[in-house]
């Protein structure tokens, strides 16, 4: 039976859970009084694949977000504050290079629009998007919303866990 949004089961769930967790295939089998070869067919799916990619993804997005609100220290903080201060002068280099600049000056002008663009002055830039139209089934959205409280859950554990790298719960 192929695995998809219609045959998934709430024991898949259980599965992603342990993979997540670091559990054994064998303790999985076991947990979920399945056959090795069912538990290995279904992690080795494509379906099964891309939940974890989307679980995962999740996770990281969350523990890098964290980790960076975690090192924004004082001295980061200042770094930033002397950026904005060079700001300024960055700004009427670029103006007089404009002006009155020669081949020479290239070195001093990408420096200046570099310390502009850490400064969160910059070009705009054009984004074109694609976007495709898809309609999802409510099984699909019910499914969705699952997984989302699911990995809310995971995410705060491991924001409440003293190693943000730790995602086994010790189980």
């Amino acid at each position: 039976m192929e695995l998809n949004a219609t045959t998934w089961k709430p024991w898949h769930d259980e599965l992603m859970k342990m993979v997540v967790d670091g559990v054994s295939p064998v303790q999985m089998s076991l947990r979920l009084n399945k056959s090795s070869k069912m538990i290995k067919d279904v992690v080795g799916s494509e379906y099964f694949k891309v939940r974890m990619s989307d679980i995962q993804q999740t996770i990281t997005t969350s523990i890098t977000k964290t980790w960076l609100e975690a090192i924004d220290t004082d001295a980061v903080k200042e770094a930033r504050e002397e950026i904005g201060r060079s700001a300024v002068e960055a700004a009427k280099t670029i103006v007089w290079i404009s002006k009155n600049g020669e081949v020479e000056d290239k070195m001093r002008f990408e420096a200046a629009k570099d310390i502009l663009d850490r400064a969160g002055v910059r070009a705009p830039e054009l984004v074109k998007q694609q976007r495709e139209e898809r309609s999802y089934s409510p099984e699909e959205v019910a499914k969705a919303r699952e997984i989302l409280a699911e990995s809310e859950a995971i995410v705060k554990r491991l924001i409440n866990t003293p190693n943000r790298f730790v995602i086994a719960d010790g189980k």
